[in-house]
């Protein structure tokens, strides 16, 4: 978390393996970033009505890569919904999407 008096849960610092320099954040800037947490019951999408098989207890929260922060490698990422106190410390998974070439 970004700490303050109230709180910045929607956004997090990131320090990605084997990056170390801010000039190596810029090849993450936009991508994808998700936080992966185990719920109590199963839940499921639009398609699960007719194949519960397809449920899960894993709950997802995307975010996206916005700029560095520091000169040490790390980066800010903001996230769609808050992100729970658990995800302090925790791994996160960036996605090499979408890729711009």
């Amino acid at each position: 978390y970004q700490r303050r008096v109230h709180g910045d849960t929607h956004v997090a610092l990131l320090a990605i393996k084997n990056v170390n320099t801010r000039r190596e954040t810029r090849f993450y800037w936009g991508k994808r970033v998700c936080y992966l947490a185990n719920g109590k019951h199963k839940k499921g999408g639009f398609r699960t009505a007719k194949q519960p098989h397809l449920r899960t207890k894993v709950r997802r929260i995307w975010g996206k890569v916005i700029k560095p922060h520091g000169k040490s490698g790390v980066v800010k990422a903001t996230f769609k919904k808050n992100l729970p106190g658990q995800a302090i410390g925790r791994r996160l998974r960036v996605y090499l999407f979408p890729r711009n070439i």
